[in-house]
């Protein structure tokens, strides 16, 4: 449940801040712009939008509702996102340049990820296929020779196989995982 919120945040809040920074560059306030947003996407990020639009509208400080949203997407982008605002509020400046970088920086970040699992896709399929091998080995000794199996798994010399299989399965699988955590 939380990875399918979080690929649904990644997917949806690049859309999100672009329709913020159309509403902002056609002259609404953050409030309008916030508000805007939520009543444009359909989706949960339009819903929290929607939420804080209304919120702000009540009256509430845009440090409050900002803090509160954090706390339900309490994701880094999300988070920059509202510092951003925060500092833009506080502060003032240019919204818009602001946000198109951040817009950027997130396009792009989804991009190389994107890219990392394109070019890590053969290992990962190549490991899965190397993991499944002794099991597919296994289930046809089981078929052409039933008693290799049990002295596989009963007889002490044959467990001693078994332990170095699966050791040698479990180490192979974590070096390939350190490979592909290493892929940047």
């Amino acid at each position: 449940m939380i990875d399918r919120r979080r690929k649904e945040f990644e997917r949806s809040f690049p859309d999100a801040l672009n329709i913020l920074m159309s509403a902002v560059t056609a002259g609404d306030s953050l409030m309008q712009a916030i508000s805007y947003v939520g009543n444009t996407m359909d989706n949960s990020i339009g819903r929290d939008f929607k939420h804080m639009g209304n919120r702000l509208k009540m009256g509430e400080t845009p440090e409050v509702v900002l803090q509160r949203a954090c706390k339900i997407y309490p994701y880094p982008e999300f988070v920059f996102f509202t510092l951003t605002l925060k500092a833009n509020i506080s502060r003032g400046g240019q919204l818009k340049g602001v946000l198109a970088r951040l817009i950027r920086v997130l396009v792009d970040s989804r991009t190389m990820q994107k890219k990392k699992l394109a070019m890590t896709s053969e290992a990962r399929i190549s490991a899965k296929i190397v993991a499944a091998i002794p099991f597919g080995f296994c289930v046809l000794l089981n078929t052409i020779s039933p008693e290799k199996i049990d002295f596989i798994l009963y007889d002490p010399q044959g467990q001693s196989i078994l332990y170095y299989v699966i050791g040698s399965e479990l180490v192979g699988l974590f070096i390939i995982w350190l490979l592909l955590k290493g892929v940047r």
